[in-house]
């Protein structure tokens, strides 16, 4: 099947398995983006996700997945949103994909390539002629890109569209980079946004006019434009740019386009330029951040350092921004990895490089005594190649992989512990909530509730004062993205992880009732509901709170599970919200109020049973002398007896019997008579029942006291032609031998 075939949803892929190939799709691109190329976590995940590919394709040769801007779809389904999936969804969508087919015949070094491009930024991706082209380029066949095609796709926020403008007016219409080309070239741009060079200005391309500028400014640096010139220039660009009806594309394009202008204008003009842009955007970082995306690596030093050396001014909020981008950027640009391959120092470079670190005299200053003293026992000592393979895999096995994850987060936990109101909480904050991200992502929930409890500990000991490294992780705990992810948790990973996100549920506590009270009434399978009340009861008072307060729910099927949890509780307190659910419409929620009326032993049972036993609806007089061997006062006792001859209403004769089975049990002789009749009975009518149900009665005799039997028996063996005459005759004479 084609990547384009109109019949490419027609396969209903199951929702499960759908979901956990995505999760792992997103693990392996973490790894990948994460770890050295051979890493083994990085072939774990992707073979994990292979595996988990064949099987959701056993039925079709590819699988489709569109892509919105925090959506993802599969057909004309939207996958249900949590952090992972937006996350994923945000990156595609950065990177101008509207859907991705995965072909059942990818490979891992396909997936690879995928993820490389994926870590590119979006800017390159479109200069080099988009993702799917990269994929061609990089021989990738099991992946298909489908890019978002903007030319074809427009928005608008105007309350009516009208015809599109013929090319007289769009050539007649100048954008706010037409006009910056206007007043930069000719210095006319007035305060209201008019530019005074129409025409060719605007087909001057970024590049020509800094080339353009620059060499005005060596030719007649008396005429170039000086600071307070590029105040009411910018002022009036940026001023056109926040205009009603200008397209998104539009703005987008013109903010790119000052990017590059700035990136290639020489160091005094950019300093002009950029002093006049800082003025005027001043805190607005989204603007400053669009236009400083698209500058180089080597401009944002060059940037940095001119605000260091005060020859820009940059308002407090966007130097941070500034810092943050050149570090990426410095990255991102670096030296290309190949993956497979690491360049490692020689072991002569190596011991030569400490040496020299140790002959420079200041190593005091920044290596503690005990660890200097311990370097330089391991340059006295030597190489240490003798050690065995078993110990070398020893050492390596800290050092790899998720153990990495944890032992970061046990270490910014010792910090937190040392000094919770550090001034580096921002950046601890900040770690923590990725590393409880990547958590969440690789389904280790026993070190999400090492995280919560360390901070929650935290939380309640302040009291008096915030703790905001605590605070702000414990409200990501909070979120209705986090809940659902952790509890699709449950269904991703499958039976071997519910315990431990059984125990996270527990520890959190609230946030997670009403999302599992929810799962409890449209989960289909009696195990998992199970489940589900386990997890609410593990919670306590605050699971029995919202349950009490969901007894009013339309759905009787979670109304009957809900009686039965607060049952489970054995708190007296919940009768006061029972009250109004005797007599409920629906049997079974009826039947479900009445054994916790019994349960709690309150004093209205018995007078709830009597009304039960006489009640017109035969399932309600089956559960009321089913549930009568619990709680059976003489009225009650006397009711069920008197059920034994009672016909109507009980044709297949089931009232009768679970009255029968209810009175043997109770062994109260009081019922005798009633059953005497019973026995010396006949039924034309329904002889085969008649004669079960008195086998029946019959069978239960020596449940009952043997003084108050032994009349009945001997009534039953003098008549001869009676049914029970030869047997009653044998139970008398064991009696009388003083047999059992």
């Amino acid at each position: 099947m084609s990547s384009d075939s109109p019949d490419q949803y027609a396969i209903d892929f199951d929702p499960k398995q759908l979901a956990r190939l995505l999760f792992l799709f997103n693990i392996a691109r973490r790894n990948t983006t994460s770890y050295p190329g051979e890493h083994p976590l990085i072939l774990r995940a992707i073979q994990n996700f292979l595996l988990q590919l064949d099987e959701l394709l056993q039925y079709s040769d590819e699988l489709t997945i569109g892509v919105a801007r925090d959506t993802l779809l599969a057909g004309d389904a939207t996958l249900e949103k949590n952090a992972v999936f937006i996350d994923l969804a945000q990156t595609l969508f950065a990177c101008d994909i509207a859907s991705f087919t995965l072909r059942r015949s990818v490979t891992q070094m396909e997936l690879c390539a995928f993820f490389e491009v994926l870590t590119r930024d979006p800017s390159d991706i479109r200069r080099l002629g988009g993702f799917s082209r990269l994929l061609r380029e990089a021989g990738v066949n099991g992946i298909a890109v489908l890019d978002i095609d903007y030319r074809a796709l427009h928005t608008t926020e105007m309350e009516t569209i009208v015809a599109p403008k013929n090319a007289e007016e769009m050539e007649a219409e100048e954008l706010p980079w037409d006009s910056l080309i206007g007043a930069l070239m000719h210095g006319e741009l007035s305060a209201d946004g008019v530019a005074g060079a129409p025409g060719p200005a605007r087909r001057v391309d970024p590049e020509v006019l800094a080339q353009m500028l620059n060499e005005q400014r060596q030719q007649q640096p008396e005429k170039a434009g000086t600071a307070t010139d590029y105040s009411d220039t910018i002022t009036s660009f940026f001023k056109q740019l926040d205009q009603e009806g200008l397209d998104t594309l539009q703005r987008d394009d013109s903010l790119r386009k000052m990017s590059q202008l700035i990136d290639r204008l020489n160091p005094e003009l950019r300093r002009h330029l950029l002093n006049s842009t800082f003025a005027t955007i001043g805190g607005r970082t989204d603007v400053a951040e669009s236009v400083l995306t698209g500058l180089s690596a080597e401009t944002l030093v060059e940037i940095i350092n001119d605000v260091s050396d005060d020859h820009i001014a940059v308002p407090p909020g966007l130097f941070n921004l500034l810092s943050k981008l050149s570090r990426t950027k410095t990255d991102s640009e670096g030296p290309a990895r190949v993956i497979g391959q690491t360049s490692v120092l020689s072991e002569e470079m190596l011991d030569e490089r400490v040496r020299t670190l140790f002959r420079s005299g200041n190593a005091a200053d920044f290596i503690p005594p005990d660890y200097q003293s311990f370097l330089q026992d391991i340059l006295e000592t030597g190489k240490l190649d003798d050690l065995p393979a078993e110990a070398v895999d020893e050492l390596r096995q800290p050092l790899q992989g998720h153990l990495i994850e944890t032992s970061v987060m046990e270490i910014i936990l010792e910090l937190i512990d040392a000094d919770p109101m550090s001034d580096k909480s921002e950046l601890l904050t900040q770690n923590l909530v990725d590393l409880v991200n990547y958590f969440v992502e690789v389904g280790d929930y026993t070190s999400l509730v090492t995280v919560y409890d360390r901070l929650h500990r935290h939380h309640q000991e302040s009291e008096a004062f915030s703790i905001p490294i605590a605070e702000q992780t414990l409200e990501l705990f909070q979120q209705d993205e986090f809940i659902n992810t952790i509890l699709e948790g449950l269904e991703i990973w499958g039976r071997k992880k519910h315990e431990e996100i059984r125990l996270l549920v527990s520890h959190v506590g609230a946030p997670f009732v009403a999302p599992i009270i929810e799962r409890l009434a449209t989960e289909k399978e009696m195990a998992m509901r199970q489940f589900y009340m386990a997890v609410l009861f593990d919670m306590g008072e605050p699971a029995k709170q919202r349950i009490v307060a969901s007894l009013h729910d339309k759905r009787w099927y979670l109304v009957r599970n809900l009686i039965v949890m607060l049952r489970r509780f054995n708190d007296p307190t919940v009768m006061t919200a029972l009250y109004r659910l005797i007599g409920h419409k629906h049997a079974k929620v009826h039947l479900e109020a009445l054994k916790t009326y019994l349960h709690f032993n309150d004093p209205k049972t018995p007078q709830y049973l009597l009304r039960e036993l006489s009640s017109e609806e035969i399932e309600r007089r089956k559960s009321a002398a089913f549930l009568a061997r619990n709680c059976a006062p003489p009225p009650v006792r006397l009711r069920l007896s008197q059920l034994l001859n009672e016909t109507a209403n009980d044709p297949d004769y089931e009232v009768r019997k679970i009255a029968a089975k209810t009175l043997a049990d109770l062994g109260d002789p009081v019922c005798l008579p009633e059953i005497r009749k019973v026995l010396l009975s006949r039924n034309l009518l329904r002889p085969v029942l008649h004669k079960e149900f008195r086998e029946q009665l019959f069978s239960s005799l020596p449940r009952f006291p043997k003084a108050a039997v032994l009349p009945l028996l001997e009534e039953l063996a003098a008549d001869k032609k009676g049914d029970f005459a030869t047997i009653s005759q044998q139970i008398l004479l064991s009696t009388r031998r003083g047999k059992p």
